[in-house]
């Protein structure tokens, strides 16, 4: 195994549609000096194939295949133990990246940046571009910083910092941050916890082209509809920023804007299921 300055980490699971356009967009990045780091998480499918045909033309993809499916996030943080490079970027096995992505937020890299990160693009299952979202810029005082991320609308993209650019040493000593019972997240509170050690520098000139596809709800009985509604199923989301906090000033900010939180995301949630409902709205997907 050579030496890289990137580490990318892949995680998969019957990736077959899609997975070879997010190789060769990876593939392809002006910054070729990285490492590809593929974890196939017992797929069904031909992920397996398409990989080993990779690993094969390509020495910078390494692919493990795991025998049983460990789940998402032990995949996330398989792929990102196995980091050789001095920084480590997680890739989606559907979505495409800018071939400057790499090379743009390395240069951004500095100073007290804790993830170095571009804007996202969302497309469709025809890669058709849907909509960009806004800058995704998370910079200032560290309380500051933290407030406006917990704040900020899950519908708009926040999730998507979590396929940003880190130091290697930070985000492993963080992990894919999970917590029992709290299956809705992840992401976003592994992004919470490297807010609290340096900023997010967005630089919209470099584009992740993040692919969703329409999921509207299918039937559900009266009280998971409510609960759906009113997001009831992710009070334990919204408290968890609460634990993730290290100082005491910020837990008790964050548990004093928590009713603010709540009742601002169940307002726009229901906004947001009407649009769905008319298929205005494309919903966000969790990670692989």
């Amino acid at each position: 195994m050579g030496l890289f300055i990137v580490s990318i980490g892949l995680p998969v699971y019957n990736g077959e549609p899609f997975l070879a356009q997010a190789l060769d967009s990876l593939l392809a990045q002006s910054f070729e000096d990285f490492e590809l780091i593929i974890s196939d998480n017992a797929s069904t499918d031909r992920t397996q194939s398409l990989c080993e045909s990779y690993q094969n033309r390509d020495p910078r993809v390494r692919y493990f295949r795991q025998s049983a499916n460990m789940g998402p996030a032990w995949n996330f943080n398989f792929v990102m133990r196995q980091a050789a490079g001095k920084y480590f970027m997680w890739a989606a096995h559907d979505d495409l990246w800018d071939r400057e992505w790499i090379a743009t937020l390395l240069r951004n890299f500095g100073g007290r940046t804790a993830i170095s990160f571009g804007n996202v693009a969302v497309i469709g299952a025809d890669g058709r571009g849907i909509r960009i979202h806004g800058e995704l810029d998370f910079t200032g005082p560290r309380l500051s910083r933290l407030v406006r991320y917990f704040l900020a609308d899950e519908h708009h993209g926040k999730a998507n910092l979590i396929y940003g650019l880190y130091l290697t040493e930070t985000i492993r000593d963080i992990g894919l941050v999970t917590y029992p019972g709290c299956d809705f997240g992840q992401d976003m509170h592994t992004v919470f916890d490297c807010l609290q050690r340096g900023d997010i520098r967005a630089d919209p000139a470099v584009l992740l082209h993040k692919r969703v596809v329409n999921n509207a709800p299918g039937a559900r009985t009266a009280g998971a509809a409510v609960r759906a509604l009113f997001l009831l199923d992710r009070i334990r989301y919204y408290f968890s920023y609460i634990l993730i906090a290290r100082r005491g000033v910020d837990k008790a900010v964050l548990a004093a804007l928590l009713p603010v939180k709540y009742l601002a995301a169940s307002v726009l949630n229901a906004y947001y299921a009407l649009q769905l409902r008319l298929g205005l709205l494309f919903e966000r997907k969790p990670p692989s």
